[in-house]
């Protein structure tokens, strides 16, 4: 799947017929969204998409781009029990932030709810550091638990500063909730947060890591289960 240009796929989920739904990010002027789709028409530099493949991965079902005119990648898609889409990911430009929603001004990690059919925004957002319009994290988990709230999971800092094969500031600066498990941050630590279903509400966040390195993941992974919990395996360098 995909188009003349480079393509990425970064997360993969089953609807209840075994069907696939899979997104990433795209360079790709042809790829082969649907008729239709909430965006169906490329928006410049990467966009994120989302596509639904036949169970037999014979056919398209349907297929979106997503984003803006600059770099935006979608990093983690989740259904919920509607099977509604759920996405999570990052962009440099200014997404799109529906009306009612939780968001942060410069926020640029963004969560989004289509329709299954990928036709319709339930609602999108951004979050981030409202200081600076850096993109703050990267994604490493994203859940939309069996009560429908949503849960975003991430790292950032010197780590990205230092490496241009990453985007990304600092965690500094990041909304954190009054019980927080950790409330301050060195700069380049792990943060989640957790937003009601809608997007409406700010129900948690927090910080997550060491004073004596730069807490990332590399070589490792990050999971939510259905509890909300989430399991980071990382560099054993703290």
């Amino acid at each position: 799947i995909g188009g003349l240009g480079e393509d990425a796929a970064h997360s993969i989920q089953l609807d209840m017929d075994g069907n696939v739904f899979v997104a990433g990010g795209t360079a790709s002027e042809d790829f082969k969204v649907t008729q239709g789709s909430y965006n169906s028409m490329y928006n410049g530099a990467v966009d994120g998409w989302v596509a639904h493949i036949d169970l037999n991965g014979d056919s398209i079902i349907h297929a979106t781009y997503t984003g803006t005119s600059a770099y935006d990648q979608v990093y983690f898609v989740d259904l919920d029990e509607s099977e509604e889409v759920y996405l999570y990911g990052q962009s440099q430009g200014e997404f799109l932030k529906t009306s009612g929603v939780y968001s942060n001004t410069f926020g640029r990690m963004f969560v989004q709810k289509l329709s299954n059919d990928l036709s319709t925004v339930r609602f999108s957002t951004a979050f981030g550091s409202n200081t600076n319009s850096n993109v703050n994290i990267s994604p490493t988990a994203f859940l939309v638990s069996e009560c429908n709230n949503l849960y975003m999971a991430g790292w950032g800092g010197l780590t990205n500063l230092n490496s241009s094969n990453y985007l990304g500031g600092n965690t500094n600066d990041m909304r954190v909730s009054d019980d927080a498990w950790q409330s301050t941050t060195s700069g380049s630590d792990f943060y989640l947060m957790v937003l009601t279903n809608d997007a409406s509400e700010f129900l948690y966040g927090t910080y997550l890591g060491g004073t004596q390195s730069k807490t990332h993941v590399d070589g490792g992974t990050s999971r939510f289960d259905k509890h909300g919990i989430v399991y980071h395996s990382v560099c054993a360098g703290c």
